[in-house]
């Protein structure tokens, strides 16, 4: 009796994966909750305020919400897939945003040899160095797009070309990003099989394949078309795509694959 128990037991443990393959259950389980994951987004950047985005990572086959405290607006430059198709940020890029600390020295007003911080200069820290420190306020005439030498940035300090490109540089970024606080705000791994096939967000010109790709959603209501594929076999001959509509956010589960705009 335990022999034919122990058969049995082994007999089901090989069955369910399989008949899961078959079905495609454990695809349409993970392509809901990435649409899921949107929703939430889409509801918590309309109750906070923030600008919260959806980040899916293609090679490690999960996905996860931020948001940001900062001032966001999307470029409208878009953006383009390396050779392989992949794209987005990278884990070093997004260390290197959120822990980013200008180095770059201006001459300060204390004499010569004192320092003031680049960061403080912009207002976006307490930043040292000696002499009396540059009031944030005297930036505001300081025009980002101007060329070198074609606006005086701050006033009764030294800043040669190169600085103040790098300064330009620092107005211009885009905003840092940080996980959610909660379950959302860690990765949510793909399960079994499944993993994303294709991603094509609005801001992209082509969809990635590998990489990363973020769905940004606005309190205003507003977030990207987008084309989430899933897919549970190494030719993606079964694929599952979450629509995304731009206005009302709502999303449609299709089962097949896409096209991607032009």
């Amino acid at each position: 009796m335990g022999v034919v128990l122990a058969l049995l037991a082994l007999a089901a443990a090989i069955a369910i994966p399989g008949a899961n393959a078959l079905t495609g259950a454990q695809l349409r389980s993970d392509t809901t909750r990435a649409a899921g994951m949107m929703r939430e987004a889409y509801a918590r950047a309309a109750i906070t305020g923030k600008v919260h985005r959806v980040v899916f990572d293609l090679d490690g086959h999960g996905f996860w919400m931020e948001r940001t405290d900062e001032r966001f607006t999307l470029s409208a430059e878009k953006l383009e897939a390396d050779s392989q198709g992949r794209g987005g940020e990278s884990a070093e890029d997004r260390e290197e945003a959120q822990a980013e600390a200008l180095r770059a020295r201006v001459g300060g007003r204390g004499g010569p040899g004192d320092e003031i911080d680049a960061l403080a200069v912009l207002g976006l820290s307490g930043g040292g160095g000696g002499g009396g420190g540059i009031n944030p306020l005297e930036m505001m005439n300081f025009d980002p797009t101007a060329g070198p030498g074609q606006n005086s940035m701050i006033s009764n300090v030294n800043v040669d070309e190169d600085l103040e490109e790098t300064l330009k540089t620092r107005l211009r970024r885009r905003a840092s990003f940080s996980a959610v606080d909660g379950e959302v705000g860690r990765p949510q791994p793909l399960k079994g099989d499944v993993r994303f096939h294709r991603v094509w967000v609005e801001h992209q010109a082509e969809a990635f394949v590998g990489g990363t790709a973020e769905i940004y959603f606005f309190p205003t209501g507003y977030t990207e078309r987008a084309l989430v594929m899933l897919t549970d076999d190494e030719h993606g001959e079964r694929v599952l795509t979450i629509e995304l509509n731009p206005l009302t956010a709502r999303t449609r589960i299709v089962d097949e694959e896409l096209e991607v705009p032009r």
